[in-house]
């Protein structure tokens, strides 16, 4: 039993990382112009911004500028947290007596 749980923590995990991962990435662009709007002296919109990022740097960049640091970051924490949630879940609930 304990070994199904262990799977199923590992499991959710690693769907919890990729789910973590995807999200990310696909919104990765809007916290780079975030990012450049705040850091601005002047006051910048949201397409400005992005001409902006696009003049300087190209518009992949909105996908890489920092997108290793995020990655690193939050889908470690996410697949852990999930996993484990998942697993200890699983387990306790199997040794919990119900009214």
């Amino acid at each position: 039993r304990l070994r199904t749980n262990v799977g199923d923590g590992l499991r959710n995990g690693l769907a919890s990382g990729l789910a973590s991962a995807t999200c990310k990435t696909l919104l990765h662009p809007f916290d780079v112009i975030k990012t450049v709007e705040q850091a601005s002296k002047t006051k910048l919109g949201m397409v400005q911004a992005f001409k902006q990022v696009s003049a300087e740097s190209g518009a992949m960049s909105l996908f890489t500028r920092g997108l290793d640091v995020t990655l690193i970051g939050s889908v470690p924490s996410i697949a852990v947290y999930f996993g484990s949630y998942q697993f200890f879940k699983k387990t306790l609930s199997a040794h919990m007596v119900c009214c």
